[in-house]
């Protein structure tokens, strides 16, 4: 589907002028809230009691101080049983957006979750207002149609691509901090081997396995991370679901790791012909393959959750902790059987 021209340049002015704002100036006080400790019916009577806007997508269930606690979307309110309370009804979590936030950081969460409206909430997570998606989307109004939302979200792509055009020098700041964490490691790394050398210098198989073990283990972490990152951005996360995904990269890696360890121990022998030396290599490799899935796994996750952009951190972080930690396996290993 194209955008118009007229709707494009309509975008672009308003990314390039307000894209970078706080959200506070744009939030509306129209919502409507409901108590989680209300039955359904209690909660359709005050309802009806109030003035409510011409359009409403969601109640938002909050607790007696106004904290936001779920959402309830309003054909889930009007089909469910009467007297069914609030909370067992309302979804959770709730993805709300921090008064303080820019309209760009409003903008990248309407594109990952799809929602038609987030709730706008101060630091203590007390319930404000709401941001719409007709924020970005002028003139679309049968929000109801999957062809208007999808067009909806496309405007909204579009005022992330035009507000995302910054300086050089800006970009540098974003991504330079980050890749501290690789020189940091590639010293500990130097550390680690310099420990070593003498082992290295009598046992030569060693040295030549060695990029071979890392490269493996920085790939099948890179691998794992970018699964992560399209599991948390484009779905929700929960603690159930980020545990059935670790058991599952877990299990992954493993048989990663034990074939890729299996096919160096045999190149190694026959090579060689080395055989404590080639058991290293083959433990080593399986460890830290194990060890690099995981770490792809928890690392974007707890970025995310710390609301940092986990395509520009996570790599160089988990790319940091994989090396450090393969070698640190590589020679202890060594150490222990050699």
């Amino acid at each position: 589907m194209r955008l118009c021209v007229k709707c494009v340049d309509m975008a672009l002015k308003l990314s390039s002028a307000l894209m970078h704002e706080t959200i506070k100036k744009f939030t509306t006080k129209e919502l409507a809230t409901l108590n989680y400790n209300h039955t359904v019916k209690q909660a359709i009577s005050l309802l009806r009691k109030k003035q409510l806007c011409e359009k409403i997508i969601y109640f938002y269930a909050v607790d007696d101080n106004g904290l936001l606690l779920g959402v309830v979307p309003v054909r889930k309110l009007l089909s469910c049983d009467e007297t069914e309370k609030v909370s067992e009804i309302m979804d959770t979590p709730i993805f709300s957006i921090r008064e303080s936030s820019t309209l760009q950081e409003a903008s990248e969460l309407f594109l990952e979750h799809r929602y038609m409206a987030l709730p706008v909430v101060d630091a203590n997570n007390k319930l404000i207002g709401v941001i719409d998606i007709n924020l970005f989307t002028d003139g679309i109004n049968a929000m109801s149609k999957k062809q208007e939302l999808e067009k909806a979200f496309q405007f909204i792509g579009v005022h992330l691509a035009a507000s995302r055009k910054i300086s050089a020098w800006i970009r540098f700041k974003d991504r330079f901090p980050w890749l501290i964490c690789n020189m940091i490691s590639g010293l500990l790394c130097a550390l680690i081997v310099s420990r070593y050398e003498i082992m290295l210098k009598e046992i030569i198989t060693l040295a030549i396995f060695m990029t071979v073990i890392l490269a493996l283990s920085e790939s099948v972490s890179i691998q794992s991370m970018t699964i992560t990152l399209q599991n948390i951005i484009h779905s929700k996360l929960s603690l159930n679901r980020l545990l059935r995904i670790l058991r599952r990269e877990f299990l992954t890696t493993l048989i990663l790791g034990a074939s890729s360890g299996f096919i160096l121990f045999f190149i190694s022998f026959f090579w060689r012909h080395d055989l404590l030396a080639s058991l290293v290599i083959f433990i080593g490799v399986a460890l830290s393959i194990c060890t690099a899935g995981l770490f792809g796994v928890i690392v974007p996750t707890a970025i995310y959750s710390l609301k940092a952009d986990p395509k520009i951190a996570t790599g160089p972080i988990v790319l940091a902790l994989v090396d450090v930690v393969t070698l640190f396996y590589y020679f202890g290993i060594a150490s222990s059987i050699l």
